[in-house]
């Protein structure tokens, strides 16, 4: 864990990466007195929710959080709470979400939100919808149940339909359809199963496996 006001004294730093540690929590107030903060980067980490006021610190036009490739399960109804950024870049992808609540981005704007490869099974249509806008929602349905893909696509169709013009681009993957509309829809060119300076986890577990049988092979044979 980050410690309390571990950086105060870099009162004109403006990005952070603490990328590819073993950081369990986001402790907003080790970001105290960052009067220029506007970007933190924490892909592969092991962050597994983002507590009320998370993002506290963020004060910046176009601020960003990446914190994909964690372990992300939770994110409480007040996570943007005391945020002032008049823009954020939120990056998800490839955590452990299972719902998307009504009303969680509430009350602030983004650049993008990017949801992709999250095993997610509840996604209300209300979840961007109170003086909310976003300019780029990345949502996949990799993962996804028959049952939940269906009723998520026609809410994410629903929502993008009463949103209008406050959302223009929808990047989605292979495995959800979506119909036509003013959105402007685009194949999300990610490859699934990777995450930035990672390996195929599937690919990976093949050569374990192979690597122990020709070394149990060998040994049979001496």
């Amino acid at each position: 864990m980050i410690e309390d006001e571990s950086f105060h004294n870099l009162t004109l730093l403006d990005e952070l990466d603490l990328s590819f540690n073993r950081l369990y929590t986001l402790n907003s107030r080790a970001f105290v007195n960052l009067l220029n903060f506007r970007t933190l980067l924490l892909e592969s980490n092991r962050i597994t929710s983002l507590q009320k006021k998370s993002l506290v610190f963020f004060r910046e036009v176009d601020s960003r959080l990446n914190i994909k490739c964690n372990e992300v399960t939770y994110l409480d109804k007040d996570f943007l709470g005391g945020m002032t950024a008049s823009k954020l870049h939120l990056n998800l992808y490839n955590n452990r979400l299972v719902s998307l609540p009504e009303g969680i981005f509430d009350y602030h704007v983004f650049g993008q939100i990017d949801v992709g490869r999250n095993p997610l099974t509840k996604v209300s249509k209300y979840f961007c919808s109170r003086y909310c806008t976003v300019e780029t929602l990345s949502f996949g349905c990799e993962g996804m149940s028959e049952e939940s893909v269906r009723e998520s696509v026609q809410n994410i169709e629903n929502w993008v339909d009463e949103m209008g013009d406050k959302v223009t681009t929808l990047l989605t993957d292979g495995y959800c359809t979506f119909k036509e509309n003013n959105t402007k829809i685009v194949r999300d060119p990610r490859s699934p199963s990777m995450c930035s300076g990672g390996k195929n986890t599937e690919e990976i577990d093949f050569w374990v496996y192979f690597k122990i049988f020709i070394i149990l092979y060998i040994v049979m044979w001496i």
